[in-house]
């Protein structure tokens, strides 16, 4: 078993993650790099339980309550919950590559209606942050070493 895991990192070393990858019947840009096919590959239920929440949330609140997605990436998230509730999801993500993507990939859903977004970094604190981008996934603070295609931007605090 050790040795598939050894076998799979080798050969993912020499591949590209997919570019499009489908969640709940949509069909997602996923961006040049974002490794969210990997993550599922190696880890079958890796954000599965999402539709489950949508439905929890629907259960609770109905079309009256609105889901917040904070860091809501390309729209992956969204795809997973939509078909799974009534109510209204608001999408905020501080990434310029990732928010372009999340507008397009919710255009092409149709789900414009049901969904607003909003290119923001939420924090407890008005001040700069720089957040890293790489491999479909934000984070703070802002080192980045030896992580190919990353790069730095300063985010609107809310």
């Amino acid at each position: 078993m050790m040795i598939h895991r050894v076998i799979k990192r080798i050969q993912r070393h020499f591949r590209r993650p997919d570019r499009y990858y489908e969640i709940d019947g949509f069909m997602l840009d996923m961006g040049k790099n974002h490794l969210l096919s990997f993550y599922q590959e190696d880890c079958r239920l890796y954000s599965r339980f999402i539709p489950y929440l949508a439905e929890l949330a629907n259960e609770i609140r109905g079309e009256q309550g609105t889901i917040i997605d904070l860091g809501a990436n390309v729209g992956d998230t969204v795809a997973a919950m939509i078909r799974h509730t009534s109510g209204k999801i608001l999408c905020i993500e501080p990434a310029d590559e990732y928010y372009k993507l999340l507008k397009k990939n919710i255009k092409t859903m149709q789900i414009t209606s049901r969904v607003a977004t909003v290119q923001a970094f939420i924090s407890n604190q008005k001040k700069n942050y720089q957040v890293i981008v790489s491999g479909g996934g934000n984070r703070c603070p802002t080192r980045a070493t030896g992580v190919q295609d990353t790069y730095l931007f300063t985010a609107r605090v809310i």
